[in-house]
């Protein structure tokens, strides 16, 4: 307020108004035992030794030159001669002049005189009641304050362990909230949402109901309501009054509002409450009261309801429960206003006001929330905010490192809060917990989660419990069973029916408590159920619990090792990133082991990547390779982009980049090596060393693809310290501008198995075959018939473009020079004249070992396979090699093959051969269709394959 405006308030008090004032700031100064009599007052204030009275008088004259003395003087000693103090103070709320005070000094020389006019007054306020400008009523003022600097700071954050003084900036962060209003519009009749905000709120005059999740920021926003209508004080004649009462107010006064609101304004104001509803517009703010059993909230709204009737008292109700208005008669009538999850720009304003003036800290951890996808994973309120920026301040780790840690303290917020039931009195809140955590692993065990509904539950729990002691000093389990749905926030009545989880994570963490306090022999749940979201994000809060657990890490790289299908590659390597963040005490050469299988797994999605493209699958029809390298490489470093990771990605990168160097498949070898090397680049683990050795000291930007590659994925999460980098892959890049061209203007389904296909996967079996053609049909027909699963070897063409029964041969006979002896290498050669040619002229160390049919090299795994004819088809064998017309098509029927003119007729009768140039026809149809009948002859192939590998795989046929 302006100075001008300040002398005109403290002049225009009338004599009641100013000596409040007065008896107000003293107060505020120390002093006591105030006597008020009319225009004086008598006051006491501690001394060194005893107390001292001071008179305090008031004039409603302009204290000038030219008052009347006399008069003043007599009113001095006439008040001293009633009461005995040592010190006057002389007060008016108008300017007192120099010439009166130096005429007045005078006049009483042995009297110690303070005078208090209305500049002094003003500086008095100024230093002891600030506030005093923003109204004049005092008593208000006293109960505003008490309201902002008492009521606002409470937060149950404050009883957890991790609480400090530190974080006391937590309780002033107010994030205004996305509140909805669900109504149904009159003109239409049907249902509309509409946007509403806290100012919308404060000036609907009439009673609403605002609802939320637990941790949502329900009482946060009731107690910001309360300070906002506290401003709005200072422009209305008619004061406000917020209310907050608390649920456990509420119990402690047997559910009495009146003797509650009585308790929190009479020590403020000196009148009744029939008077205080009648000066002030009273706004009640009653914070959740669903711990409450049903009838006493059916009391409580009652009492709040015809409060508002009979004295137009407003309330503003807030509870977990949306459907609170439709369930009690009384609320009906009033509008629910829903408190939205926060989005990103709502997270984004919260972190940076946590970690004010530390824009690094803050990016750091927005960066970790979306990169990890936090944000999809947990219910991100307020609450849960508040936790992660906690944790992320005391240790410098990211979720989901620390997400077990945010969940105990969760746990114990929303479990451990005092109880308001008069049913049940629990020993402590671990019985509670045992309940939730038993639920959850049983719902986690159930197919697709489905949950129980309430008479299940009920029976559930009174069956488990039979037999065993409850810890309760007073209630029944089916007390307790009922309370946990009701007022908990944790699970809750979906549809008046199923007993559900608010959050799929409450689910995963309780789960995680079942099986690591109480169950620990079913941790090969875990293992088992990877890929399923659900069972792995429990498997890392699991994991968080001890964050050193060596055998289970071992256990969930094995399960990775044999994962077959494209889900659960990106499964595998997604949940590989966050179980070792949660196990970041864990060994880390383990650690290690667990990248080296995820970059392996990496490898294998992006094979069949390519795979799919080359099916024409509309979702990656028209994709690049380029396009597929990247996002492969990207997925990766999402993945792994945490600070606890940095020793494994380092031990990792040693390891790859040593056999970049020294080894065969290098373009394979050196893209890992660029996943490590960029991940361990990023700004959040910053570790420079590995991309420059990439760059600078190995055959990288000797090989196009890897040129490529890098050029790309740099531009997309390159640092400023990237800057040398660049330029040297900018030089090279330039100089491949021809395969470069090449690479963006064709499909990859043009370049699978072609000279730019050159990543692939270290299977340690690999089939050759006499075409292109001949790999995608045995590929795609395996698939299908182990129900999805990738094949467990790797296949492709022999030899160069045109391929032939010869390229297998020649491939063969060479394969000597570069295999290694835990590899099986198998050669596949069509049963028509040309295929048992070049079978049969295989060198003599070449032993036949089946019929026939399979040879085996003298002094390796090197083998030659010629197709096997199904019985129903034995027509097409004969015994004089020339009239042998098998090929891989012929797995498929004559109708089919008809039907896409892809046959012509042989010197037999019912036997055809395959036109050349239909080839690429048959298996671009065949690989649109997933009928397994359909590719039931190849069983006789895949069985042989798997009799010389020793695989066993379980066929749906």
């Amino acid at each position: 307020m302006e100075l001008s405006k300040k002398i005109s308030k403290i002049e225009s008090l009338s004599k009641k108004l100013i000596i409040d004032l007065i008896i107000n700031l003293v107060t505020k100064m120390g002093y006591e035992n105030i006597y008020e009599n009319n225009s004086t007052f008598i006051a006491s204030i501690k001394g060194p030794i005893s107390y001292d009275n001071h008179g305090f008088i008031y004039f409603d004259e302009h204290l000038t030159g030219n008052v009347d003395l006399s008069k003043i003087i007599e009113k001095i000693k006439k008040t001293k001669s009633e009461k005995i103090f040592s010190t006057t103070f002389i007060i008016s709320n108008f300017n007192i002049s120099k010439g009166f005070r130096d005429s007045i000094n005078l006049k009483l020389k042995n009297e110690t005189l303070i005078y208090l006019g209305r500049d002094e007054i003003i500086d008095l306020i100024e230093q002891y009641n600030n506030d005093y400008w923003k109204h004049d009523n005092l008593e208000l003022l006293d109960y505003e304050k008490n309201y902002c600097t008492s009521i606002l700071q409470e937060s149950e954050l404050k009883s957890l362990k991790i609480f400090s003084d530190k974080y006391q900036k937590l309780l002033d962060i107010f994030i205004e909230p996305k509140i909805i209003h669900f109504y149904e519009d009159k003109e239409t009749q049907t249902p509309t949402k509409k946007a509403i905000s806290v100012e919308n709120i404060i000036k609907d005059k009439k009673p609403l109901i605002i609802s939320g999740e637990a941790g949502m920021g329900k009482s946060t926003l009731l107690k910001r309501i309360g300070e906002l209508i506290i401003q709005s004080n200072e422009t209305v004649v008619k004061k406000n009054l917020p209310l907050f009462v608390s649920a456990t107010e509420l119990f402690d006064s047997n559910y009495d509002l009146e003797k509650v609101i009585e308790l929190k304004l009479l020590p403020f104001f000196g009148t009744g409450l029939n008077e205080l509803f009648e000066e002030y517009y009273i706004t009640l703010l009653i914070d959740s009261i669903d711990e409450f059993e049903l009838e006493h909230q059916e009391s409580v709204i009652k009492q709040v309801n015809d409060l508002y009737n009979s004295n137009s008292i407003r309330f503003i109700l807030a509870t977990r429960i949306t459907e609170k208005s439709v369930t009690i008669d009384c609320l009906k009538s009033y509008n629910t206003y829903s408190i939205e999850r926060f989005n990103n720009k709502q997270i984004e304003m919260f972190v940076n006001k946590f970690f004010y003036n530390q824009n690094s800290r803050a990016e750091k951890l927005l960066e970790a929330l979306r990169e990890n996808r936090i944000i999809e994973k947990l219910p991100v309120t307020p609450l849960s905010l508040s936790l992660i920026s906690i944790l992320f301040e005391e240790n410098d780790l990211e979720i989901p490192a620390t997400i077990t840690d945010i969940y105990e303290n969760f746990n114990y917020l929303l479990l451990g809060r005092a109880m308001v039931t008069s049913r049940i009195e629990f020993i402590d809140i671990s019985f509670k917990e045992r309940i939730l955590s038993i639920y959850a692993l049983e719902i986690l065990k159930r197919k697709e989660h489905n949950p129980m509904t309430l008479k299940e539950f009920v029976k559930f729990f009174s069956d488990y419990y039979q037999s065993k002691t409850l810890p309760l000093k007073k209630g029944t389990l089916e007390d307790v069973l009922f309370y946990l749905v009701n007022n908990t926030g944790i699970v809750y009545l979906k549809n008046n029916t199923y007993v559900c989880f608010n959050h799929d994570s409450f689910m995963e963490y309780y789960a995680s408590v079942e099986i690591f306090k109480h169950q620990r022999l079913e941790q090969d749940l875990y293992v088992n159920n990877f890929f399923d979201i659900n069972w792995q994000n429990s498997a890392v809060f699991y994991a968080g619990r001890s964050k050193d657990m060596p055998d289970f890490l071992k256990s969930i790289n094995q399960k990775l090792k044999d994962s077959y299908k494209l889900n659960d590659y990106f499964s595998g390597i997604s949940g590989a990133g966050y179980i070792l963040q949660a196990l970041f005490q864990t060994d880390n050469m383990l650690r290690k082991d667990t990248v080296d299988v995820a970059l392996e797994l990496n490898i294998r999605a992006l094979e069949l990547f390519i795979k799919l493209s080359s099916d024409e699958q509309l979702l990656f029809k028209s994709f690049r390779l380029p396009i597929i390298w990247l996002i492969n490489l990207m997925f990766f470093f999402e993945n792994f982009n945490s600070g606890t990771l940095k020793e494994p990605l380092k031990l990792s990168f040693n390891s790859v980049i040593k056999k970049y160097l020294e080894e065969g498949e290098k373009t394979t070898e050196g893209y890992k090596a660029l996943m490590l090397a960029l991940t361990l680049h990023s700004n959040r683990i910053n570790e420079e060393k590995e991309l420059d050795q990439l760059i600078f000291h190995s055959p990288l930007l000797n090989d196009n693809i890897l040129i490529i590659i890098s050029e790309i994925s740099i531009n997309m999460i390159s640092n400023g310290s990237m800057n040398e980098i660049k330029k040297e892959i900018k030089k090279e890049f330039k100089k491949i501008k021809t395969p470069l061209k090449h690479l963006l203007d064709t499909p990859a389904s043009k370049l699978r198995f072609s000279e730019y296909d050159t990543i692939s996967s270290s299977k340690k079996i690999k089939i050759v075959t006499e075409g292109k053609t001949d790999a995608e049909i045995i590929e795609h027909a395996y698939i299908v018939l182990a129900d999805g699963e990738v094949p467990y070897w790797k296949i492709k063409p022999a030899g160069n473009s045109s391929g032939g029964s010869h390229e297998v041969n020649k491939t063969l006979i060479s394969s000597l020079a570069t295999w290694h002896e835990d590899e099986i290498i198998i050669g596949v050669f069509d049963h028509d004249e040309a295929g048992l040619g070049d079978f049969n002229r295989l060198p003599k160390f070449f032993n036949s070992i089946k019929n026939n049919t399979i040879k085996k090299h003298e002094n390796a795994n090197i083998y030659a396979l010629v197709l096997p004819i199904p019985g129903e088809k034995e027509i097409y064998f004969n015994e004089e090699q020339k009239y042998n017309y098998f090929e891989i098509e012929h797995y498929f029927s004559n109708e089919f093959l008809s039907n896409h003119n892809a046959i012509k007729n042989t010197p037999f009768e019912n036997v055809f051969s395959i036109i050349d140039n239909k080839k690429p026809t048959i298996s671009k149809e065949i690989r649109k269709i997933s009928d397994v009948n359909f590719f039931k002859d190849f069983l006789l192939l895949f069985e042989l394959i798997d009799e010389i590998t020793g695989f066993k795989v379980n066929y749906l046929l």
